[in-house]
């Protein structure tokens, strides 16, 4: 069968389970590599460096299901049943043992490549993947539940995971060339499923760190020991981040605590500081700690802004000054700072950015009163909050994906490539403009998802606050906070944020279609429009289907960026054997690779129609 419903397939338990392994072995699905030994699966101190063996199954014409002995096997009572396709081509092999029970199962696609395999032993089932140049292997028990996981690659082990009860009790890592353990990390879980401990080794060296939750559940301390340091990180609750640091001596005492932001630390600044004369508070803040003045009064005094305190300090005389001075010291900070970056390649939008803002804080200070100091102390806030995102664009949503965008610090390059992807093509704009609709009177922007099933609307100013997002488009980020607030309340796949996943699950949620694979069997039938297809088929088959749907087509690709980590491109057009690749951290800058540089370096190609065929 070419086309097939991911994860959905009921003849064939592998999909049943595969997003089960992806989420294991946390990395995306990759083809499998043709032609691996059936029967002799590589052990760790075997090198694989040539070309895999040919299948050793006896490629015999039988009848039916009939069973025959595996000469192959050297292993006394050992049976194996072939079944074939009307072309006599074998589609499975199913191998019993002498009470004719069911040990192994493989599928073999229609051109001859092994896809999986299932082991029945009497307490455990074993499902292997194999991939480029590497085998996963899955144990669960009879009851489904996950006992452990291995990767190996070339041969070698690679990574190793136990698990007890479902929860990760000891993570392994291994060194390829020497294949002695680099790592070594095990976990201990209290009577709530919580993770208490964690010990780490990394060579002779133990690394702890002990975990406290409250009454909900959430985590409130991290506790960090090695030889030579022992630390505690006090944790905000909602967002997980640290807030504080305890430092201890050898003995266990406390002898330094630290606030922390971004987890940095931050020196402290009395909330007196703004009890003395005008002149001496302006000498005491300056370009340098503004911010940093700004986040700590924040942090210290939660239930009245900077403004209210100044005006309503009866030593200090000359307010206005005060909090000018204040302001004009935040303005040469984010100057400074939006002037220094490197990562953004558009300076004229930034500094149209900044300006607006410039002019929006002395639009303030004309009518300064206490009136308006709320609104003032949130301006000032976003100041704060744009240079900790380095967050310097101030778009306003228009129902359109038109500018250049900038990956944040969320890990969701999955789908801000599959958002350029169809912001590439006329009929992708259509798509996303169709799920977009802005309030002109308003500027709030409204997202449709899952088919227009699911409904979120955000102000301008949630849009601003948003700096962990996108940047440059308002109208992606609105898609981004969008997709983030659906993974929160309806945990699809399990997961309830948006760091690391697959770009089909974007599509998927975008439009509300169930992702299909398009396997060996394909010969070139219709494909279904605005459904994601993860090709399951070498560049060489799949980039010249791609060609040929161009310019209605939207496509992603992934590359390796760790041994558990990859990172998504969106494929922006191909032309005869050059492909054309830009990333979402930089959307403008595009790289030209040829078939045998793609092949190399690129990986799990899906892509989506955006129109009927002719």
């Amino acid at each position: 069968m070419g086309i097939e419903q991911a994860n959905n397939d009921k003849t064939n338990p592998f999909l049943k389970k595969e997003l089960d392994l992806n989420i294991a072995f946390q990395q995306p699905y990759v083809r499998p590599l043709s032609k691996i030994s059936l029967f002799n699966i590589p052990a760790p101190d075997v090198q694989q460096d040539g070309p895999a063996p040919d299948t050793p199954v006896e490629d015999k014409p039988l009848k039916g299901l009939e069973v025959e002995k595996e000469s192959g096997i050297q292993v006394p009572d050992i049976f194996q049943e072939l079944i074939r396709r009307e072309d006599g081509t074998i589609a499975e092999i199913i191998v019993y043992d002498g009470q004719h029970s069911q040990i192994r199962k493989v599928w073999i696609d229609e051109i001859g490549i092994q896809k999986a395999y299932m082991d029945y032993g009497k307490e455990t089932d074993t499902l292997t993947e194999f991939q480029e140049n590497q085998i996963f292997i899955k144990t669960m028990n009879k009851q489904e539940e996950l006992l452990r996981t291995e990767r190996y690659e070339h041969g070698r082990l690679l990574e190793a995971n136990t698990f007890e009860q479902g929860n990760l009790s000891v993570m392994e890592f291994f060194d390829l060339s020497t294949g002695e353990q680099t790592a070594r990390h095990t976990y201990i879980y209290n009577e709530k499923n919580q993770c208490i401990q964690t010990n780490s080794e990394y060579s002779g060296t133990l690394v702890t760190h002990k975990y406290e939750y409250n009454e909900n559940g959430q985590k409130i301390k991290d506790d960090y020991q090695n030889e030579s340091t022992h630390t505690a990180d006090i944790l905000d609750p909602e967002t997980q981040t640290p807030v504080q640091r305890i430092y201890y001596d050898a003995d266990g005492n406390i002898y330094r605590t630290a606030e922390l932001i971004n987890d940095e630390e931050i020196e402290p600044v009395a909330t007196e500081i703004f009890n003395g004369a005008a002149d001496e508070i302006k000498s005491k803040i300056h370009e340098s700690n503004v911010l940093h003045i700004l986040r700590t009064y924040n942090i210290k005094s939660p239930d009245k802004n900077i403004i209210e305190t100044i005006l309503g300090n009866e030593n200090i005389k000359d307010k206005k000054g005060v909090i000018s001075h204040i302001a004009q010291m935040a303005k040469e900070q984010i100057a400074r700072i939006a002037n220094n970056n490197d990562t953004y390649n558009n300076k004229e939008i930034i500094t149209e950015s900044t300006n607006k803002m410039f002019a929006h804080i002395d639009k303030q200070l004309e009518n300064l009163s206490l009136k308006n100091a709320k609104a003032i102390a949130k301006t000032f806030d976003t100041i704060e909050r744009m240079c900790m995102n380095s967050d310097f664009f101030i778009d306003k949503a228009n129902g359109k994906v038109d500018k250049i965008t900038y990956q944040g610090g969320t890990d969701d390059c999955w789908m801000l490539a599959g958002i350029n992807s169809l912001a590439g093509t006329s009929h992708g704009q259509e798509l996303l403009s169709k799920c977009l609709e802005v309030d002109e009177a308003t500027g709030d922007i409204t997202v449709k998802l899952k088919g227009g099933e699911k409904i979120y609307t955000f102000t301008q100013e949630e849009l601003q606050g948003a700096g962990h997002l996108s940047k440059g488009d308002y109208d992606v980020r609105a898609i981004e906070l969008a997709v983030e607030k659906y993974f929160k309340e309806e945990k699809p796949y399990g997961e309830d944020n948006i760091n690391g996943n697959h770009t089909y699950v974007f599509w998927e949620i975008l439009t509300g279609e169930k992702a299909i694979r398009l396997n060996h069997g394909f010969n070139g039938e219709a494909l279904p429009v605005n459904c994601p297809i993860v090709a399951e088929i070498a560049p060489d088959e799949i980039l010249p289907v791609l060609e040929k749907l161009q310019p209605n087509v939207a496509m992603v690709c992934s590359a390796r960026t760790g041994a558990n980590s990859s990172h998504a491109y969106t494929i922006n057009r191909i032309e005869g054997t050059n492909v054309y690749i830009s990333e979402p951290h930089n959307a403008s800058n595009e790289v030209m690779f040829t078939l045998e540089e793609f092949k190399e370096n690129f990986f799990n190609i899906e892509f989506m129609v955006l129109s009927e065929q002719p």
